[in-house]
């Protein structure tokens, strides 16, 4: 005669087993809902992130511009989208980190990208696009035609 286990002790057994599997779940989600809610905000805190760009100079086909940052973050600007009288073009070579309160001035060969040099100002438009490097996210800054140079 084989004997099986008692049925107060079967449902002791999945009341135990349930409650163990429903706490691992809990540490599960709790840390993921942590994680995801780090990578959230601080992908919120660099797009408010303020950049401002402003062309400084049009001068021979070189455009000089000038990058902001008036944020917290660092940020690394990646990529930048021109146009001016005679084209536009993007330049995604760039590899620049400006610090929190800094500034950086960058020149930008107009005849390589738009294929003649511009030589109207006010139809000169920059965006440039970046992403912070301590809390992730991405950010951008923009002058758009006729308020680039102030």
């Amino acid at each position: 005669m084989k004997k099986a286990i008692s049925p107060m002790i079967a449902t002791v057994l999945l009341i135990g087993f349930t409650i163990a599997v429903g706490a691992i779940l809990s540490i599960w989600f709790t840390t993921f809902t942590r994680t995801q809610t780090t990578a959230v905000s601080g992908a919120a805190g660099c797009a408010a992130n303020p950049v401002d760009v402003t062309a400084v100079d049009l001068s021979n086909g070189i455009l000089t511009y000038l990058l902001i940052n008036r944020g917290a973050h660092p940020v690394n600007f990646t990529s930048a989208t021109f146009s001016c009288d005679t084209g536009s073009w993007t330049n995604t070579s760039l590899a620049y980190v400006v610090s929190p309160g800094s500034q950086l001035m960058i020149k930008e060969n107009t005849t390589a990208g738009a294929g003649t040099a511009c030589s109207v100002r006010s139809k000169v438009s920059i965006t440039v696009y970046g992403y912070c490097t301590d809390v992730g996210g991405v950010t951008q800054g923009a002058c758009p035609a006729g308020t680039c140079f102030g």
